[in-house]
């Protein structure tokens, strides 16, 4: 099967993602729609044939929200998913995802931030250069100690 992606898609039907985290971290439709519609977020959506495997999203850090542990930047973007549905995990869908987010943002921002969650995440961020910061622990009551990260670009 050939990998696309898609910059436009329903958000209604990508709430099948939100199950992929904690429940203290899901979005509802109408916050997702928020996020995605009116902040300038930068969204891909990758299929795998046409499985929908995949989605990622950012919004610019033009310093008008608070993000923990971050400085106001306006050259940087804040990667909020980077996310691959459970039953397409461990097959490398991850880092085609990531490197599509980064070669798209590239152009428009010199840095990307971002939380990561232990284990994959953490690792796939550092794969691609990511410098991890500070640990938070019990992430919003996960159970859970995200890391900042911080990636260069260009």
């Amino acid at each position: 099967m050939a990998i696309t992606f898609q910059f436009h898609y329903p958000i209604e039907r990508t709430m099948a993602f939100e199950k992929e985290y904690h429940p203290n971290l899901r979005l509802k439709l109408d916050e997702k729609r928020d996020l995605l519609l009116t902040r300038s977020a930068i969204s891909i959506w990758m299929f795998d044939g046409s499985r929908l495997v995949g989605e990622t999203y950012g919004v610019p850090w033009n310093g008008k929200d608070d993000l923990i542990g971050f400085p106001r930047d306006p050259e940087a973007i804040y990667c909020y998913s980077n996310t691959i549905l459970s039953k397409y995990q461990g097959k490398g869908y991850g880092a085609i995802l990531k490197a599509a987010f980064i070669g798209r943002v590239s152009r428009d921002f010199q840095r990307i931030y971002g939380h990561a969650r232990p284990g994959p995440s953490q690792k796939l961020n550092k794969k691609f250069g990511a410098k991890m910061g500070k640990t938070y622990k019990n992430w919003f009551g996960t159970g859970e100690d995200y890391r900042i990260y911080v990636l260069p670009l260009n």
